[in-house]
């Protein structure tokens, strides 16, 4: 009984945001058309192929945002959970782009850690040692 009330919750939800998620984009499609519709310039077509080209640098966003929303949209986590899932995901594509290394990453934690010191002691950052 239980189950089955949460299950069709779940749906409910999911059907209600589906509706402005798309409602959304093409209404702000439509307010910069007829705003700057004169002001636009010609576009330029392109292939496909040039298109994906110009992705690739922007993957890891894409896979960050996918990511995050999907495991708050399924359930697996919640929003306050989600934002450390992100962190702990931009770290790990930081150090698979071979941006970021192991002591850039701690260096990094341990500043996190002195402005949190910090913000609970309620003193300037570069204070603490």
């Amino acid at each position: 009984m239980f189950l089955s009330r949460t299950v069709s919750g779940l749906r409910s939800q999911k059907r209600d945001g589906v509706v402005p998620g798309i409602l959304a984009p093409l209404m702000y499609m439509l307010t910069v058309r007829v705003w700057y519709g004169r002001k636009l310039p010609a576009a330029e077509p392109f292939r496909l192929s040039e298109g994906i080209a110009a992705l690739r640098g922007v993957w890891a966003v894409g896979l960050l945002f996918i990511a995050v929303i999907l495991s708050i949209y399924f359930g697996v986590v919640t929003a306050t959970e989600a934002t450390a899932v992100g962190a702990l995901l931009t770290a790990v594509i930081g150090l698979f782009r071979r941006r970021r290394t192991l002591t850039n990453l701690l260096d990094s934690l341990v500043e996190a850690l002195r402005t949190s010191v910090a913000i609970f002691k309620g003193v300037r950052p570069d204070s603490v040692p």
